[in-house]
């Protein structure tokens, strides 16, 4: 139901999810403008032996239940060889808001991965496969035969029919197949250096099945998609990290990506070949001890794109892009209890595929959506200061600050008129830009109160204007508030974590700063409401098992989410109740 495609992970694989920002962020490419998030696997084991782990979870809304698994073992020794196998399945069907049914949001989802290793003295190298599909039911109500009855559905504010439940996925859906395949080979140095080399290559296949049919009746059967898109990408890495001096340690990397896409079927992006090459380096510098550090990072990214079109088309069909990006940063330690970072960088973007050439229906938004060949790169100055304080392991805060001014800025504009298309009428919007501020407070904190509870909060506000038009910007995410209660009892044994429960509390303000008259609906209502999640691990015998329960939309409230294009037909989901139990397995 999001503005985005899903990403085709495996949360279930996922140890480790990381934010990088400031000089590190650089490594990623230009991409990267406004800092990268990292999902990592768990690393191979190491220790001699064979271990795993058995997860099961069902979901109430949605009557969605999921597996997953893995094996893992590690011979140990003189070549220290590993390996993993690991697959889950999911099956959903239709979601529900508080009051009705959401026709057609049933999921299926289906992915297995594998892994080796060896490592020997300074040499480590691994091998990973990843095949993920999914089926996803695009909710029916947002595909609407005319005009007057899309008018009357925004006004509506929800579907003509409540729904009923059903696993059964129709018409309009997507189905995507993503495979991974990679390599990667790390030399160690003395003194903590390191030389890593990575090659990859991904496969997409993403299917569209629509839900009209202009002439004809519309076809009851799955054989052939009424889009298809095949994107293949390989991708090289060389990253060297090493000690220059004593308190002078550098990384230094070169990068290199090739796509080549085929549309089989429908027209929304063409046919399209493209080539990113880049190099970076970053450096951090601490003089000896002082409480002063210094990081900076430079990169140099060139781009190139081909363009499959008709020999009668008067668009462009070759872009080339190529430009630099900075970042400077400072970190001051206070007392050994608290650090502040000031960070300003120079970013660029080269505008994608669909900003440029976007011409139908895009399915996962229920909106028609149309490029333009002229946009130009985006190009950014970013500044930021961050607060971060401890205090005796009770304390742990941060507060951010930042201003980021961005040149051509890319975005989505709603258009005056639908487009009445084959596939029916859909909300129109267009890819323009503009010059761009965007400044903002982050505020993150957890409290230690006494040896079993503790508090969390969370603060983010975004304001951001368009400068070219002086009105703000459209489609910013509005003022969010966190906060939430803990208490953790005493485990049922010393290694392991403490038992918890927690209740969290989430308030979303109405967005007030939006641009009159463009959007097709006004941003909904503010709300309120609250998340509940406990967690323990229990023995049987000997046997760990870890179980767990959440319930998220505790009070069942009716709300939409302003960035969520389909606010404009139906609800947010509700209640939804999650059970999870874990089964760690080791020999």
């Amino acid at each position: 139901m999001g503005v985005e495609h899903a990403p085709e992970v495996d949360p279930y694989l996922a140890e480790k999810i990381s934010v990088i920002k400031g000089a590190a962020s650089v490594r990623y490419g230009p991409e990267a403008l406004g800092g990268v998030i990292l999902t990592e696997p768990r690393e191979l084991p190491t220790r001699r032996g064979i271990g795993g782990a058995i997860t099961l979870a069902g979901l109430s809304n949605g009557r969605t239940g999921a597996a997953s698994g893995f094996v893992e073992a590690a011979t140990g020794g003189k070549w220290g060889l590993s390996g993993r196998l690991q697959g889950t399945l999911k099956r959903g069907g239709n979601l529900q808001t508080p009051d009705y049914f959401l026709a057609n949001t049933g999921i299926l989802e289906r992915h297995i991965s594998w892994a080796v290793g060896a490592q020997r003295e300074r040499w480590q190298t691994e091998l990973y496969y990843a095949n993920f599909y999914s089926r996803l039911g695009i909710f029916r109500d947002a595909h609407i035969g005319n005009v007057t009855d899309i008018d009357n559905a925004i006004e509506r504010g929800r579907p003509l029919e409540d729904g009923e439940f059903t696993y059964e996925l129709e018409r309009p859906q997507q189905r995507i197949l993503h495979e991974l395949l990679k390599w990667r080979t790390t030399y160690r140095f003395d003194q903590g250096g390191k030389l890593a080399l990575q090659l990859s290559r991904q496969f997409n296949r993403r299917q569209e099945f629509d839900a009209h049919r202009l002439y004809g009746p519309l076809p009851t059967g799955f054989d052939d998609p009424d889009m298809e898109f095949e994107l293949t990408t390989y991708t090289t890495g060389l990253d060297w990290e090493y000690v220059a001096f004593k308190r002078l340690r550098n990384q230094v990397g070169l990068n290199y990506m090739g796509q080549r896409n085929t549309t089989d079927r429908g027209g929304l992006i063409p046919n399209y070949t493209a080539h990113t090459g880049g190099a970076y380096w970053i450096s951090r510098w601490q003089p000896f001890e002082s409480p002063w550090q210094l990081e900076g990072g430079a990169r140099y990214d060139l781009k190139g794109m081909e363009v499959d079109l008709p020999q009668s088309d008067s668009l462009p069909t070759r872009f080339d892009f190529s430009s630099a990006s900075g970042t400077l940063g400072l970190i001051y330690q206070i007392a050994g209890v608290a650090q502040l970072r000031f960070n300003v960088a120079s970013a660029w973007r080269a505008p994608n595929i669909n900003e440029l050439y976007s011409d139908g229906v895009h399915h996962s938004t229920a909106s028609y959506e149309k490029g333009d060949t002229g946009l130009q790169p985006e190009r950014a100055i970013n500044s930021s200061l961050t607060l971060e304080w401890t205090r005796k392991g009770k304390l742990k805060a941060s507060l951010s600050a930042y201003y980021n001014r961005i040149n051509d800025f890319i975005f989505l504009l709603p258009q005056a008129e639908y487009v009445l298309s084959i596939r029916g009428p859909f909300p129109a919007f267009q890819y323009t830009q503009t010059d761009a501020r965007l400044m903002g407070l982050d505020w993150n904190a957890t409290l230690d109160l006494s040896d079993h509870w503790s508090v969390n909060s969370l603060v983010s506000l975004l304001r951001a204007r368009d400068l070219t038009q002086d009105q703000p910007l459209i489609f910013m995410p509005s003022d969010r508030f966190e906060h939430g209660l803990t208490y953790r009892f005493k485990p049922l044994r010393e290694a392991d974590e403490a038992p918890f429960i927690n209740l969290t509390m989430i308030n979303i303000l109405r967005q007030s700063r939006v641009p009159e008259g463009l959007d097709y609906s006004s941003p909904p209502a503010g709300h309120t409401r609250f998340n509940f999640e406990a967690g323990m691990r229990w023995y049987w015998g000997r046997q760990p098992i870890d179980i767990g329960v959440a319930v998220f939309n505790l009070s069942n409230t009716n709300y939409r989410e302003y960035l969520n294009r389909f606010r404009y037909y139906a609800h947010e989901t509700g209640r939804n109740i999650t059970f999870r139990i874990k089964v760690p397995l080791g020999i």
